[in-house]
């Protein structure tokens, strides 16, 4: 059905529900090969792995058609270059990497639908239609939401029959109200939020990468208003909540750590008075 590619050409989404899921589990891999590039030892075999996993996918974002995926990845490797400063070899690599694949970008049509992004209008309706279409409406319809499947999410065919009056939506946040109701939308808002306010701890070994994480699961929860599948895709899914996990990891036991802290410079107060006295 995605035929929409220069010269008719289909999408690839390989063994993925669709597009979207394999561009944007491309996307998603890109801070964890980078995150493992950031690590201090290493040998050489992982190195050049890492680096054919990068450009592998950098490759994928672009061949799936997809326009978010190339705007997250965009973003990625810019954050990378500021969470960390990288030595001579690394900026090498790079931009070795970055020259090969505009390269091939260029050299194949059919990898260049992200250049529709340059149609601002179109881009502006886009968001409008997603962010604004019916969620008043679907409010005040499903305050108590309309059951699982019913904001549009992938059900099996042999399923289809149980889905009462299904509601097709681009909006994550929308789907979630949708499907469960005011109550679940609010549950989950306090789950983004509470992310959100996590500070991390740059102290610990893994900052850059726990940091990388936060970046790219921010962007995606910040851009699940216009599309859905932040639930549903596969593994996506998995590799956002689990980015999400592994850098509020590192926000957490840099509090436990400074709660120590204080606690031991508590202690050491308490000896220091009594050797005094």
């Amino acid at each position: 059905k995605s035929q929409d590619i220069a010269g008719e050409n289909f999408r690839i989404p390989a063994i993925f529900a669709n597009a979207h899921s394999y561009g944007g589990t491309m996307a998603m891999s890109l801070p964890w090969i980078l995150g493992g590039l950031f690590q201090r030892a290493r040998n050489p075999l992982e190195t050049y792995l890492l680096g054919a996993g990068l450009l592998a996918a950098g490759i994928g974002v672009f061949l799936c058609g997809a326009r978010v995926p190339v705007a997250l990845a965009g973003l990625m490797l810019g954050l990378s270059l500021m969470t960390r400063r990288l030595s001579v070899p690394g900026v090498v690599f790079l931009c070795v990497a970055a020259m090969v694949l505009f390269n091939m970008v260029q050299g194949e049509e059919r990898m260049q639908r992200f250049a529709t992004l340059q149609d601002t209008e179109a881009v502006a309706g886009r968001i409008r239609g997603s962010v604004n279409e019916h969620f008043l409406d679907l409010l005040a319809e499903y305050p108590l939401g309309n059951g699982l499947g019913g904001g549009g999410t992938s059900i099996p065919f042999f399923l289809q029959h149980l889905l009462y009056n299904r509601v097709g939506l681009e909006n994550e946040y929308s789907r979630v109200l949708v499907e469960q109701g005011v109550v679940g939308l609010l549950i989950f808002l306090g789950f983004v939020l509470w992310f959100f306010t996590r500070v991390l701890d740059p102290r610990e070994d893994c900052y850059p990468t726990r940091r990388l994480l936060w970046y790219s699961a921010a962007i995606t929860l910040g851009t699940s208003f216009i599309g859905v599948g932040l639930m549903t895709s596969i593994p996506g899914t998995s590799l956002v909540f689990l980015a999400i996990g592994f850098a509020s990891a590192g926000a957490e036991r840099g509090r436990v750590a400074e709660l120590e802290g204080e606690g031991n410079d508590e202690r050491w107060h308490q000896t220091d008075s009594r050797v005094s006295a």
